[in-house]
């Protein structure tokens, strides 16, 4: 009772995954509330078709919701896993 839950600080602690057409409407909003550090692209494949991914990671690279620094932490700059983030920036 005398804890509250802080849904909009929780959430600035979590991870985001961009990937998904219906993600273009919500990028604003997450851009408001998450630091753009948390943001990064899986492409979910296999599990989505090569075609869906790839036209999936087209449409993020020509919004105008991201600029140009954002979209590069969200394709590699942001690697959740350290060895991969050393590989894909050296």
């Amino acid at each position: 009772p005398d804890r509250r839950a802080d849904i909009m600080e929780d959430m600035a602690h979590a991870y985001y995954d961009a990937a998904g057409f219906s993600e273009q409407k919500q990028l604003e909003v997450l851009l408001r509330n998450v630091d753009e550090s948390h943001l990064f692209y899986g492409s979910d494949t296999p599990y989505t078709d090569i075609t869906a991914c790839v036209g999936q990671a087209e449409a993020l690279e020509q919004t105008a919701k991201l600029t140009d620094a954002q979209k590069q932490k969200l394709f590699t700059g942001n690697a959740l896993l350290p060895k991969l983030k050393e590989r894909i920036h050296a």
